[in-house]
């Protein structure tokens, strides 16, 4: 059966081409074949409620403990050089300026944003490499294979930082750790994958909840890595955290190898291509993937990948130097509060992605969303940037609950322009913006607060904040297109008649 639809501004009917969703047209009659390939495994996996979680939560854990103590241990490494020691590093914490005790502190929070600055770029640099490829090959060869590499990358990573914490090994072997979960995906494929695997066995109308579970998930687990991280690092050092980080990846990687534990939800490639076609259709996918212009479908996409750049720019750069500002004078963190502070902004960020995900698509289009979130972030990045008390910078935590809303929200309205075998493709294409975004992040915003933190530390907030204008524009766009489309399909409906389902080669039975 082909289904059949409207030409855009027509009454002629045309047929859907295979590269293009479903959900592009609104007339459209639903394919009675559509659960046709749910078998097997995959159906088994979409009876499930929890799937891809336990990978998601173990993998996060170890990748939200090194972001936050590569920070602190890169600063007791440079403090120490400076003559300063101590596990709960302290300068002073002088507000007169004019003190030496102040311009050493500022000195060190320099030197440290710039070497955090070198660590993140390397890691994040080989991710725009390796993620997409990653990604787009799991549609080949299975989700698991996919998951497993990245796992793997993350725990090789957990393992360098204990061996350079725990025998006081030199800081440039860090780079290999960072080298190794590049090359894997890292955290980006991770999402991806996990992300595909969850369109593998749910329909789009449950898609949305879904994708906010595994926002929250994300964040929850990272929130959860921070609460005695301060504690533990002040009372026992830098080795338990990581040693126990290995060890949550070692049950990641359990529990994707062990066959019933995690299913496969998709069929490996078994046509025996080459290791070079593979590559080549990897490539031809992401191309073909943006080029179908029917219903302009290519001009949605563009734009959604856009947005999602940009708010994944602002908030993979915003947390690390949130530390950095708190550490600083006049606020003045131990690395106890350093905990207590990620802790508490994660898990304000878990209660508004929940709340907000389960109640705003109940009684709010997407872009109305979108548009609250981007507020929510304008109004975080302004009381950080102003911010002189901790109390500051836990109220700005509060008001930026819900900006993280637009990455489910985002990934959901993708999700729905695609077509099934598409959404591998799609989510790599994703993975390559976070990536780029994660790359460009700590390049900018690190080398800004480095520059600017001798007279205002709060200026990198502001450049954050203003920042936002761009994704408003490009929702703005978007909901013009919709409202559009929604005008022009009422309109079909009202002058055109119903269009059907035209069946292909169905033998005459009249005889």
């Amino acid at each position: 059966m082909k289904a059949v639809y409207y030409a855009p501004g027509t009454c002629a009917m045309t047929e859907m081409p295979e590269a293009t969703d479903m959900s592009d047209t609104e007339i459209l009659v639903k394919n009675d074949d559509e659960e046709t390939e749910w078998v097997g495994d995959r159906l088994r996996a979409s009876r499930r409620w929890i799937t891809i979680e336990p990978v998601i939560f173990t993998c996060l854990i170890a990748y939200g403990t090194i972001q936050t103590l590569r920070t602190e241990y890169m600063r007791l490494l440079i403090s120490r050089e400076h003559g300063v020691n101590g596990t709960d590093v302290d300068t002073g914490c002088s507000e007169n300026t004019s003190s030496p005790e102040y311009r050493l502190e500022q000195r060190i929070q320099s030197e440290t944003s710039l070497r955090v600055m070198y660590l993140l770029a390397c890691s994040a640099g080989l991710n725009i490499l390796s993620a997409p490829l990653l990604s787009t090959w799991s549609d080949h060869a299975g989700r698991k294979a996919a998951l497993f590499i990245c796992s793997f990358g993350i725990f090789v990573n957990c393992a360098v930082y204990l061996a350079v914490t725990g025998f006081h090994l030199s800081a440039n072997f860090l780079f290999i750790g960072e080298c190794a979960q590049g090359l894997t995906g890292s955290l980006i494929l991770v999402i991806a994958v996990s992300l595909a695997y969850i369109a593998d066995v749910t329909t789009k109308n449950r898609r949305m909840f879904r994708f906010v579970v595994i926002d929250t998930t994300l964040f929850f687990a990272i929130a959860v890595s921070q609460v005695a991280m301060g504690y533990v690092v002040k009372y026992f050092g830098f080795v338990p955290p990581f040693a126990t980080m290995c060890a949550a990846c070692g049950l990641s990687i359990l529990y994707i190898v062990i066959p019933q534990l995690l299913l496969e939800t998709r069929e490996k490639d078994t046509n025996g291509s080459s290791a070079t076609k593979q590559l080549s259709a990897m490539f031809k996918s992401l191309v073909v993937v943006l080029s179908v212009k029917e219903g302009s479908r290519h001009i949605r996409l563009a734009l959604l990948i856009m947005t999602s750049f940009f708010f994944t720019l602002m908030f993979n750069g915003a947390m690390g130097t949130s530390v950095l500002l708190g550490l600083g004078s006049p606020i003045c963190w131990s690395t106890i509060t350093v905990g207590i502070f990620t802790a508490v902004t994660l898990f304000v960020g878990c209660l508004g992605l929940l709340v907000g995900g389960l109640t705003l698509p109940r009684c709010l289009k997407e872009h109305w969303i979108l548009y609250l979130s981007c507020l929510s972030s304008v109004g975080c990045y302004l009381l950080t940037g102003f911010a002189t008390s901790s109390l500051f910078m836990f109220m700005a935590s509060i008001i930026g609950c819900i900006r993280n809303l637009p990455g489910p929200v985002i990934r959901t309205m993708l999700s729905k322009e695609v077509s099934e075998d598409e959404q591998g493709v799609i989510f790599a294409i994703i993975g390559v913006i976070e990536s780029v975004a994660s790359f460009g992040s700590p390049l900018m915003l690190g080398a800004l607060y480095a520059k600017t933190v001798e007279f205002d530390g709060g200026l990198a907030f502001f450049v954050l904040a203003a920042i936002n204008v761009v994704p408003v524009a490009l929702i703005m766009i978007l909901h013009g297109m919709s409202i559009r489309k929604g005008r022009m399909d009422k309109k079909i409906a009202k002058d055109c008649p119903t269009p059907v389902q035209v069946a292909e080669d169905v033998p005459d039975q009249s005889t």
